[in-house]
């Protein structure tokens, strides 16, 4: 993610605040902001005790909002795809995160500290409309996803895609794709991918190739990854969950 980490945050939030028009939907947020001396017209200027003050803050919330995406929510209660899988469903029902009576805030602040964007088709529940998101932080065993180790992703044969799938490794600090040396982080149905004899699909996480030209997404033993397991087009089978991924097992 391009957005900063640290005190200089509130420098963006304050030229932000001065170059928008004002909205009426804003101005309680305003409001908080203003009490730190960002207000429109005026010039940001804290001093050393407030600017110390706010690179704590902003630092901290940025690990809050991991904290928040890495584990389904309590609040969500379609949290994981599967009730035996660890593939998480960031949208709690809509793309907008809100419920008939209040808005869902911290699944809201997790999924915009690794994502960027929504839309409705991410998140509606039509046969072969729009487009669903497993993810995964962990492995079948719920340990985090360590580039050190080597895992394997298994995908029955028929994955119900109607358009097409693919599988994704992510930097889980800036919520970039992996930058693996690789020319993209990712496999899906163009690549022809290989499949195994049933026509199901491996592919495999880790430092090291598999070998035998086997479906391999390269991590960096330094970092840690996250995988988004791509349907644009989900089939039925999808919905009915008579297709199921299986859960990315460590395999070293």
């Amino acid at each position: 993610m391009l957005y900063p980490t640290d005190g200089s945050a509130f420098d963006v939030l304050a030229r932000f605040i001065e170059h928008e028009y004002v909205d009426l939907a804003d101005m309680e947020m305003r409001g908080m902001l203003a009490t730190l001396g960002i207000e429109k017209g005026k010039p940001f200027n804290p001093d050393s005790r407030l600017r110390d003050l706010l690179d704590k803050g902003a630092k901290t919330a940025f690990r809050i909002g991991h904290t928040d995406i890495y584990e389904p929510s309590a609040m969500v209660s379609n949290g994981l795809f599967y009730s035996d899988r660890r593939w998480l469903n960031v949208f709690p029902g809509n793309a907008t995160f809100t419920a008939s009576t209040f808005n869902y805030i911290d699944p809201r602040e997790g999924y915009f500290t690794v994502a960027y964007s929504t839309s409705p088709g991410m998140a509606v529940n039509i046969v072969n409309v729009g487009a669903k998101y497993p993810v995964s932080f962990v492995d079948a065993s719920g340990e985090f996803l360590r580039g050190a180790s080597s895992y394997r992703l298994h995908l029955p044969k028929n994955i119900p895609a109607a358009l097409f799938w693919s599988v994704t490794v992510y930097d889980p600090v800036t919520g970039s794709g992996l930058d693996n040396g690789q020319p993209f982080p990712s496999i899906n149905t163009m690549d022809k991918p290989a499949t195994n004899a049933d026509g199901s699909t491996d592919i495999y996480f880790g430092p090291t190739t598999p070998g035998d030209g086997k479906n391999w997404l390269r991590t960096l033993p330094n970092n840690g990854f996250f995988v988004i397991l791509r349907i644009y087009g989900p089939a039925q089978a999808f919905f009915d969950q008579t297709w199921k991924p299986g859960d990315i097992e460590r395999i070293n």
